[in-house]
């Protein structure tokens, strides 16, 4: 896990400071603090004199190439931690180059794939070699055989062709931007705001869209002309110096059903829990210590739970709880505990008072690059701060466990209204407003049924995401009248008739339900862009990575 940088020249004139790579990766120490390197490229090569050229604790390579290209990379070492895993890497031709952020899980297995073609590796087990190699053989077609998560860049010198790669979930974050005829990326946002000295425009309609979901939708950011790359999408930068548009290489649809699929129950759940189980255990791949983030809920338990019976040592587990009692909020201690207790883990707790949440919003919300409008960001960091200070590099969380296996309540309620209302087209309008205004066990939900026959009345989808915030209705009520002008007809449903036309596209030939669409809307948008977001945020301010057995 690490953090990546890059400033890539699209014009053979355009000049790249070295400087500039370097000082976005020192403003990502967190994200690696074991280590830097860099390469520089350069078209009309002299030896320059670099800034690092003194620095005994990192290395940098000058070479020659058609392109000026500047390559950096933040260490945080978890897997072959000796100094030939160090990035920037090459391959043994010195014809690719690769800064990569993430874990390949599936690496044993790909090495030995390519070793019995013939291909040499220099280290002992790093996975950062075999993407390397991989592409080397496959091209970028490698992506299909890579488990994990990954956001990377590789840059091939022969062809002058540069690729920017982001994970089929989005569980690794990669941001960038063009500027002078040249393009910066990075793991973070910030880093790159920070290397650009115009002004900064904020981009309206991704305003718009965060007040409806919480965040923004890849590619855009609250910034006008700063980006973030999709998931399961790539950039190609060829040798002339054209950019694609984000490319996509992975639909879940896509995913071939194997035959005679049809189970029953029983064997359906067999498999599932023999599919989770290998999961988990590939997610214990690591030359450091691991943990597991339990709250006692069920998808953080079925991590301890899974993990316990494949570790002949105790589980080391973490768990956060509120010292004020009278907010609202309950602690998860109770059943973090019985969980604890059941599978006899060496079990840690951290309790945050208001002290703590003020200092997170002094010091902690200026490293989130972007608004990230969850609570559950400050449990998160506290907890795997205290997991660093216990000697854990490698955390287990349970993010998109919902998502996949339906576990949200108010997505079973909105399908069974959804049900009514192709029953009772014209009367359910009259019979829910008396429900939800009439029956005492539904007042507790009022607002959702309330939201729902609006959208209903006025057309509008039923189903926003699992975090909609503010009705598209209400905006007029929160946004100026000079900022509803600006966005003119702009309406945030625009994201949703984006994934519900690659969603038809995707099932022409198979019968899907709402069920569907919230699945696969929330594991493409909500996912990426706000709950893994959160996780690599806050886990990686803490030097920690975090880990999702359940994507």
């Amino acid at each position: 896990m690490c953090g990546i940088a890059g400033i890539v020249a699209l014009t053979k004139t355009a000049q790249v400071a070295h400087q500039q790579v370097v000082a976005m990766c020192d403003e990502m120490q967190h994200r690696g603090p074991d280590g830097e390197g860099y390469l520089f490229a350069h078209n009309s090569f002299e030896r320059k004199q670099s800034i690092l050229d003194n620095n005994e604790t990192l290395f940098s390579t000058q070479i020659e190439a058609d392109r000026n290209v500047a390559l950096g990379h933040r260490r945080l070492s978890i897997l072959d931690l000796s100094a030939e895993a160090s990035q920037p890497m090459c391959d043994p031709s010195g014809r690719f180059w690769i800064v990569f952020n993430g874990e390949i899980y599936n690496h044993k297995a790909l090495r030995q794939e390519l070793e019995t073609l013939g291909v040499p590796f220099k280290t002992d087990h790093s996975d950062t070699e075999v993407i390397l190699n991989a592409f080397a053989v496959w091209g970028i077609d490698c992506l299909e055989k890579l488990r994990g998560m990954f956001a990377f860049c590789i840059w091939e010198t022969e062809t002058d062709n540069l690729f920017l790669v982001r994970d089929r979930l989005g569980i690794k974050p990669l941001y960038y931007t063009f500027f002078e005829d040249k393009l910066y990326f990075a793991s973070e946002l910030r880093p790159i705001l920070n290397q650009i000295p115009t002004k900064k425009e904020l981009d309206l309609s991704a305003v718009s869209d965060y007040l409806t979901y919480k965040c923004t939708a890849a590619p855009k950011t609250l910034l006008k002309n700063f980006y973030k790359l999709p998931n399961a999408h790539y950039l190609k930068i060829q040798k002339n110096g054209v950019v694609s548009e984000p490319i996509c290489y992975w639909n879940i649809f896509n995913i071939k059903e194997k035959e005679n699929q049809t189970q029953g129950e029983t064997e359906a759940l067999e498999a599932l829990k023999s599919i989770f189980r290998q999961s988990v255990d590939l997610r214990r791949e690591a030359d450091v210590d691991y943990g597991v983030l339990l709250s006692g809920g069920v998808d953080s338990s079925a991590n301890v739970a899974v993990l316990s019976g494949l570790i002949d040592r105790p589980v080391k587990t973490f768990t956060v709880g509120f010292s004020n009692q009278t907010a609202g909020y309950k602690n998860e201690f109770e059943y973090a505990r019985i969980v604890a207790k059941q599978f006899a883990t060496e079990h840690f707790e951290k309790e945050i008072d208001e002290a703590d949440f003020l200092y997170f919003m002094n010091t902690i919300v200026p490293n989130q690059d972007e608004p990230i409008a969850e609570e559950a960001s400050i449990p998160i960091y506290y907890i795997s701060k205290l997991a660093k200070e216990k000697g854990i590099t490698v955390l287990l969380g349970g993010e998109g466990a919902d998502e996949h296996l339906i576990g949200y309540t108010h997505w079973r309620l909105l399908y069974e209204f959804d049900q009514h209302l192709k029953k009772y087209p014209f009367q359910i309008y009259f019979y829910a407003l008396k429900l939800v205004f009439g029956i005492p066990f539904i007042k507790k939900r009022k607002f959702l049924y309330y939201k729902w026959i609006n959208n209903a009345i006025r057309k509008e989808p039923l189903f926003w995401g699992g975090a909609e915030l503010i009705p598209e209705f209400e905006k007029k009520n929160v946004l100026s009248q000079s900022v509803l002008k600006q966005l003119k007809s702009y309406s945030s449903k625009q994201i949703i008739e984006h994934y519900e036309r690659i969603f038809k596209e995707s099932n022409k030939k198979k019968e899907k339900s709402l069920l569907d669409f919230m699945s696969f809307f929330d594991l493409n948008f909500r996912l990426p862009e706000l709950l893994l977001l959160r996780l690599d945020k806050m886990t990686m301010l803490a030097s920690v990575e975090g880990r999702v057995p359940f994507l």
